[in-house]
């Protein structure tokens, strides 16, 4: 703008002329703008799918341990068994358990508590 005798004039040198750098520059920003958006979106997509996966996995790993926990008390009752030495105590027991054999003085009680 110049002044002349007081009062504002535009010329035509002063007028603003859109920039092409300018221009340029904000659709490069725009485009920095919406891949940081992707990224964004993506990594919270993957962060909450490994969530997801992690609980699954330690639903999954709460019961095996389970399962392993039972296999071990058979693994001991086993093992118990098998070193138990053959007696007249471990044929009766086995009798008992396995043939539901009873001595012929024994009482019987039969009820709903299984053993």
């Amino acid at each position: 703008m110049r002044e002349k005798n007081g009062k504002n004039t535009l010329t035509a040198q002063d007028e603003p002329v859109p920039c092409a750098e300018a221009d340029r520059k904000l659709g490069v920003s725009m485009l920095a703008r919406v891949a940081l958006a992707v990224v964004v979106i993506t990594s919270l997509a993957i962060s909450i799918s490994c969530v997801m996966k992690y609980n699954q996995l330690e639903a999954q790993k709460a019961q095996l341990e389970e399962k392993l926990k039972a296999c071990n008390q058979e693994i001991a009752e086993v093992q118990y068994l098998i070193n138990a030495p053959m007696d007249e105590e471990y044929i009766a027991r086995v009798a008992r358990k396995r043939l539901n054999l009873y001595f012929p003085d024994e009482v019987i009680y039969y009820g709903d508590i299984n053993e």
